[in-house]
């Protein structure tokens, strides 16, 4: 639940952003949107799961999942 309350909030950002005339908040609502259309929904688990703790971020997996889910269902 806390997931799609995430993600619906970052969704409606990105459609503001992406009806935007400035052109960086365009740029990046359009790179944001690509960047996780794009990307299979395994790799994007890999990445959150096992990539961040290479940069000092250990998660567990509930919270690894919310964030996926919060990240991948937003652009959609």
């Amino acid at each position: 639940m806390l997931s799609i309350v995430i993600a619906t909030t970052i969704a409606l950002f990105g459609a503001i952003a992406k009806l935007s005339k400035n052109g960086l908040i365009f740029g990046f609502a359009s790179f944001y949107t690509s960047l996780f259309r794009g990307l299979p929904l395994l790799m994007q688990i890999y990445i959150i799961y096992l990539g961040l703790p290479q940069l000092g971020f250990v998660i567990d997996a509930v919270p690894a999942g919310i964030m996926r889910f919060r990240c991948a269902m937003a652009p959609i």
